[in-house]
This record gives C-alpha cells, structure tokens and sequence, in this order.
C-alpha cells in the first residue's frame, strides 16, 4: 500500500507542479469548494426529509407544500452546482494531463530512452509505451480527480453526517440476550460503521485480483490496436505477398488473448458482484429497517425514523466510498504502476547484464571521425566482428562493406552515439551530420514533413522544397505538397520514399552524410543521376555509405571492410592434409576467406580490373567469365581487353561483337593459330559473353617483333614509326627483378645470368616489361577518358603478380588502384600482398603450378 501511495503521490507532483500550477491549484479548490456545497445541500436534505415527512403524518397540507418548494430549490442548487463543478473538472482534468503528458513525453525522448527501451536492447524493455504516453496519463489524471476529490468531500461529509447521526440516535437499542439486559446507546451510530466495515472487508478479498486483471487486459488491448498499425503500415507489402490468412492468424492471436482475459475480468467481477450488488441495491433501505426498532418503541416519529435513515445513508454511502469504488480503484492503481514504470525506466534505462558497455566517446578536434580498437557487442554480450581502425576525414567517402550481420549498422548506430555496447575509442565531429536508413519514415503532417525531418517544414519556402524534389525525380509527386496528412504520401514506393529522404540532404546540406543502405531501391542509372546532383551541390561533405553492392556512383571511394573472417591457420593445414575442397574468394593479407560481395564490389569501383590465368588453363578461363559476369551486373559500361590479341586487330574484335563474323571466320580474322597458340576452345566463352552482351573488346599486345627489338637494343634503338604508339616502359624495381628472375629458374650452370642485377638479365627484364608497358598504354587509353568505362583485363599472371607488372605501368601512366584479381588452387599457399584478392578454385585433376 505504501509504495502505491508513493507511486501515486510522485506521479501527481509530476502533473500539479511546473507553468501554471497555480492555475490547477486554484481550479481544484474551487471544485472541491463546490463539492463542500454539495455536501450541505445534502445535509440539508437530511433535514428536509424530517420536516416533509412530519407534515405528512400531521396531515400538514400547507408545510407540505412548503416543503416541496425546498426541495425544488434544493434540487436545481444540486444541479446547477453540479454541472458548474463538473466543466471546472474537466478544465482541470486537461490542464494536469497536459502537464503529465509533457513529462512522459520529455522523459520517452530525453537521451533516446524511446531507442534504448525496446525488447531486446534493455532487461526493462517498456511495452506499449504509447498506450502508457497517450491513454495512462489520462486515465491516471482522471482516476486521481476523482478519487482524491471523492476521499476529500467524502471525508468532509462524513463528519458532518457522523454528528447528524449521533444527535438523532440518542436512543439506546434494548434487548436480553441469554437472560441479560443488554442496552446499547447510540446503537444506530456504530452500526453504520461495523456494517460498512464488514462489508469493505468482504468486497477487497473479492475484488483483490482485479488489480493484475485489469493491467493485463490493458495490455492486450495495446497489442492488438498496435497490431492493426502495423497492418495499415504494410499493408502494401501484405497484399503482395497475400498474407491475409497470416495476418489475420496474428490479428486472430491477439484478440483471442483479449478474450480469454476478458473471461477471467468477468469471472472476477461476477464473483465480486455477488456480494457488491445486492449491497449496493439495499444500502439505501437498510437503515429504515435498523430503526425500525426505535420507530415501534416509540422512540422516534415516523418523520424523526425517516430522517434517521437518511443520516444512516448517507454515513454509509460514505463510508461505503471504497466498496463503490474498488473496481475503479484496481485500474487506477494499474495505471500508476504502468506510468510510473514508464518515468522510471527512462530515469537510468537499465542496459543489458551480460555486454560491455566501455565505449569512450570524445569530440574530434579536426572534424574527423575516427574510432580505435573498436569492438562492438550484441546485447547479449555476443561479440561482433571487429572493426577496422579508421580516420575519415571531412569530404571523404567511404563505402563500408561486409556480410550481413556482422556489425555495419551497429557501426553506425555507435558512430550516432546511440549504441552502447562494446569497448574502443569513437571520435566525431561537432558539425552537422545526417543519417539515411534503408527505408525512410513518412510522416501524417505530410510530404514537406518527410522532406525536412527533423526540421520544420515551416523554415523553407514551399517553392525550394518543390525544386528540390523536382531535381530528385519526385516531380509527379509535388501535389502531394499541397495535401495535409497521410493523403500526401499515400501510395509512395520505397524508391520514392528514398528519394524523398536524399531530399533532406539538399535541403538541410549536412557536413556528413551517412547512409545505411539508403539507395538500395533505386537502380543504377537513377542513383548516379541523384549522386552526381548531391556531390555538386555539397561537394565537401563526408559520405559514409553502408551497402551490400559497391556505391559506384561515389567513386572514388575508401573501403572500410567488416566482418571478414580472420585467418584459420589450422583450417587451411587440414585442407591442404585432406585434401578438402574448400573454394571462396581469400583474402591476401589474413589468409582468412572474404564475403564475394565486397571483392566484386570493389572491383567494380576500380578503373581497371587485370584477371590473371595461367594460359593452358580452362578453369583459371571459366573462373575469369565467372568474375567479369559479375562486375557486368553493377558496371555495364564495361570494356575488355585481352592479351591475346594486338591492338592492330580491334576492327575485327568489333565485327566479332558486332555479330558479323561466325566462330570460324572470327578465329581466322584474328590469326588465332598464329598469334596465339593455345586451344581456342579454352577462350570462346570469354569471347561468346562478349558478344552476347555487345561489350567493346580491345588487344592489349602489340607485334611479337616490337618486343624482342626492345629486348635486343632497348627502347631507344627502336625507330619511333615502330613503336606503336607506345611509351618507354618505367624500369623494373629490384623487387620485380628478384621475381622475374625466381620465375624463369633462378641461378642455373647453364644460365649466364646469375643473380637478378646481373646484367645479363637486362634482356629479358626489357622484353617483359614491353608487354607489361603496352598492356598498361592499352588499358590507359580507355580508363583515362573523361566518363571512362571500366576496363577488364585478360592477362597472363606472371605480368599481374606483386603489382609488379602491368599494374606498375598502369600506376606510372596515371591510372591509380586498378585491381589485381588471381586464381588459386587446393592447397596452394597464398603468399601477402601477391594481389587484392584470390579465389581459390575447387578441386580439379591437374599439376600444381609452383608459382603462386
């Protein structure tokens, strides 16, 4: 009982204090001043009972008469008192749930206790807490008018009835009991209070239950209103997918639950009512028959025994308050209980027991964002990948890849400041930054609201936010501006809706932008068109996006990786032992092996991507379709070049895309059997992919002659109209010396080179780098023009391996990270840095090449 006056008493503080607590104050002692007047009316009606009835039986037509002129007079006092007390009630009721709903609503919002307290993110998750927001505080300010205005005049009264009562049984009840005279004085007076006593008693040992009843039925009802919400909010998704029959089992599931409370609130109350009822029914004739007593023995008058009963009533209908209100009371003691959950949980919201919540939170003094050993944690004390340390400074963009459900959105939620759990150091900056989830609200104030948020729509000119949505592709849609409510955004794919969101950057010109799969309904086109709008307009601001396909429209970005796995030393020994085969993508640096999202992704962002094979090879050859089919499907703008072909047969590489020329007639054109030696067959589907989808197809080579004249007399004593168009290869680094030469054999007794720097190895260090340098001017020439597609390169290992080769050439020409993509085989070691990324191919029957 004590903590439910407390619970009571802290939540009414809550509601009378703050703005204009005098003004409930001065309105409820007005109210309760009116019920003091209600009280003498009904005293003086006590009185009136007396004087009405003693006419009657003096056969006093006249005082009769008078007598019911007081009455009327009496009665349209009561009424008019009544309706006066009663529209200053209501003032009142909304002046302090007015206040009340302020402090839950500050409390709900204050420091995202709304965010923390969900199920799953505290052990005090808040259920329902809009019912608690928008029908508790009500009904809380509601039961407290009613219940302390009650207590008060009740209380009051009672005093004044008790003294009524006491005066008019001055008579003693006189009775022998067991052949003793028993005399008992005022008789009437205690037997008000030991018949309201014991029936108090009776009606609270019924009606306990009714307190967790009733909050369970409150509930319920909150689950099923809130499950309706959910159907009207999805309800373009339920009707494509037909899941009527499944919503309507969860609608079903619901309401069922209501029910089967809801006999339980019945049983409850009929128990109750059983003895309630008929208490109610006969507590206004009970006291004439307890005076019936003193009326036969002459005691009183039949006006004196009808004005006994009156002050009897009127005793115990007041002290009969708690039985008349016990079911009240039961929900308004729910109610406090739920509402004062609600202020508490939102105090201190209690985090989860089992993770760590370490994570030190500073102001980055550069307007950088930054985070250092950074390891994230699930509720549960599970713990995420970790997280790459990373700097990113203002107007950089960053792509943040990695399977699902490794930790990307936590990331962002952490670098939002929301996110708890986990250990490291986040640094972000005090300037402006926006944050874009994958579906984006609309809201009931309308399309301007959606456009602005979380500004007001109110500090921008109607006609900038119509040019802003005209520039984003939303010009169909202006007339929802003009709408109020819902019927503005009624009908919005999620593509329009995340064209709606990406209007807030323009209109509120963030200095970063993070995103969270905020594009992934828009397809490529219509994301690069917005894209290249965003960038001119804020040109420096940071992006930070999270998505599962490479944002090429951002290029050129930074890769921030998560969630790849960390190398498996003893997995890889077993394999290479048992031979297992175990084929993925691997990452060069960890050994572990990688999502094939985020490599193709990467590549796709890449201005040129170099697929090294071992010649003779068919499956490096299906392995390489396999690849450049995938980064066909985000970069359609895509060319090929192959090292097998000269650029002096491009013509006929483009009759062969073209549709022009049959297999046969093309392997002829292109002097297959002379300029490449290898089977046909090993290439075709690369060739047939290129056809089917009309891709450019370029010679990365140049004449077998130019290469050996390089070789024999360097590039200057090549003549100029020989050269192809070509530029001086830059010399080879020690490094690539040192591989070349491991490549060919290393020292040999019948070898005159023997080391890497020995002269004698100048020759064949010039011929490579020829093929290296003319692959590298090919590729240059595509990558480098203004809107450049991407270029796939078809290209024999030994130039790619280290980066040493073609990619080297490529750095020197001004075409920067172009990505190196091997394949590898079953127990094969993969050696660091030997390329981006390496896909090690499933078993097959074949010698092991030495040289990976």
């Amino acid at each position: 009982m004590r903590r439910v006056l407390n619970q009571i008493t802290g939540l009414a503080w809550r509601a009378i204090s703050g703005p204009g607590a005098w003004k409930g104050i001065v309105l409820y002692l007005i109210v309760l001043s009116l019920q003091f007047v209600g009280v003498w009316i009904s005293v003086r009606f006590i009185a009136w009972s007396k004087d009405f009835y003693d006419a009657i039986e003096n056969m006093q037509a006249d005082v009769a008469l008078v007598q019911i002129g007081v009455f009327g007079g009496l009665t349209a006092l009561s009424a008019g008192t009544y309706l006066v007390m009663r529209w200053l009630r209501q003032q009142l009721m909304m002046h302090w749930r007015s206040r009340l709903t302020d402090c839950a609503l500050d409390a709900w919002m204050k420091n995202g206790a709304y965010w923390h307290l969900r199920p799953g993110l505290s052990p005090n998750a808040v259920d329902n807490p809009d019912q608690r927001v928008a029908d508790d505080c009500r009904k809380f300010v509601d039961h407290l008018l009613e219940e302390t205005l009650d207590l008060i005049s009740s209380s009051v009264a009672l005093i004044s009835y008790c003294a009524i009562l006491w005066s008019l049984s001055s008579f003693a009840l006189e009775f022998t009991f067991m052949g003793r005279d028993i005399s008992i004085p005022h008789y009437m007076f205690w037997l008000a209070f030991i018949y309201v006593g014991i029936s108090s008693v009776a009606t609270h040992m019924l009606g306990k239950p009714l307190k967790s009843i009733v909050f369970a039925q409150e509930r319920r009802e909150a689950d099923f209103r809130h499950a309706l919400i959910q159907l009207r909010e999805t309800a373009t998704e339920v009707a494509q997918s037909r899941g009527e029959a499944a919503e309507r089992r969860r609608l079903d599931d619901r309401f069922s639950a209501i029910q089967v409370n809801w006999q339980r609130l019945l049983g409850r109350q009929f128990i109750l009512g059983l003895f309630t009822r008929p208490y109610f029914q006969t507590v206004l004739r009970i006291p004439t028959f307890f005076a019936l007593p003193a009326y036969f023995a002459g005691a009183v008058t039949l006006g004196g025994m009808m004005q006994l009963g009156s002050a009897f009533g009127r005793v115990t209908q007041t002290l009969s308050w708690f039985i008349f209100s016990y079911p009240k009371l039961a929900e308004f003691v729910a109610v406090t209980e739920r509402l004062d959950g609600l202020f508490k949980a939102t105090e201190a919201p209690e985090p989860m027991p089992d993770a760590p919540r370490e994570i030190e939170r500073a102001t980055s003094q550069e307007g950088q964002i930054e985070w250092h050993a950074l390891q994230l944690c699930a509720p549960d004390g599970r713990r995420l990948h970790a997280i790459p340390d990373a700097t990113i400074n203002p107007g950089e963009r960053i792509w943040i890849s990695g399977p699902s459900g490794q930790g990307k959105t936590t990331l962002l939620s952490a670098l939002s400041g929301l996110w708890p759990y986990g250990e490291g150091q986040i640094a972000t900056p005090s300037t402006n930054m926006l944050f874009l989830p994958q579906t984006p609200r609309v809201f009931a104030e309308g399309m301007a609201a959606a456009a602005c948020y979380p500004a007001d729509p109110s500090a921008f000119a109607p006609a900038e936010l119509r040019k802003v949505l005209t520039r984003l592709g939303l010009e169909h849609r202006l007339h929802g501006l003009d709408k109020l409510g819902t019927e503005g955004t009624e009908g919005l794919s999620i593509g329009e809706r995340q064209r709606l969101a990406l209007a807030r950057i323009l209109i509120l010109r963030p200095d970063w932008i993070v995103l969270d799969e905020a594009t992934s309904a828009l397809d490529t086109d219509a994301e690069a068109a917005l894209w290249a709008i965003i960038r001119s307009e804020l040109p420096n601001a940071g992006i930070i996006c999270v998505a599962h396909n490479a944002p090429v429209a951002l290029h050129p970005y930074r890769i921030i990786n998560v969630g790849a796995p960390e190398p498996d030393t003893e997995s890889v020994n077993r394999m290479k032992d048992e031979n297992i085969d175990q084929s993925g993508w691997i990452d060069p640096v960890t050994t572990g092996f990688l999502d094939a999202e985020p490599v193709i992704s990467n590549a796709a962002a890449a201005p040129a991507v170099l697929l090294g094979e071992q010649h003779d090879r068919a499956d490096n050859h299906l392995w390489q379709l396999h690849v450049a089919k995938q980064i066909f499907a985000l970069r359609r703008d895509m060319v090929m070049g192959f090292e097998m072909f000269p650029a002096r047969l491009d013509p006929v590489l483009a009759e062969w895309t073209a549709g022009e020329l049959t297999e046969t007639e093309f392997l002829e054109k292109s002097e297959w059997n002379s300029v490449w030696r290898f089977e046909a067959e090993l290439y075709m589907p690369l060739f047939r992919f290129c056809r089917e989808n009309r891709i450019t197809m370029i010679g990365l080579n140049c004449r077998r002659p130019l290469v050996s004249e390089v070789g024999a007399d360097t590039w200057e004593g090549v003549p100029v109209d020989k050269r192809e168009g070509l530029t001086p290869a830059l010399p080879a680094t020690p490094a690539y010396r040192e591989y070349l030469f491991g490549i060919t054999g290393g020292a040999r007794d019948d070898r005159k080179a023997k080391s890497a720097a020995d002269p004698n190895f100048d020759r064949f260090v010039r011929a490579q780098q020829t093929w290296d340098r003319a692959f590298a001017c090919r590729i240059a020439d595509v990558a480098l023009k203004p809107n450049a597609p991407i270029v796939v390169g078809i290209i024999g290992r030994g130039h790619l391996e280290y980066r040493h080769g073609t990619p080297f050439q490529l750095e020197d020409l001004g075409v920067k990270n172009a990505c190196v993509l091997l394949p590898a085989d079953q127990g094969q070691i993969v050696r660091r840095g030997i390329a981006d990324a390496i896909y090690r191919l499933p078993l097959v029957d074949h010698s092991v090449s030495p040289f990976i």
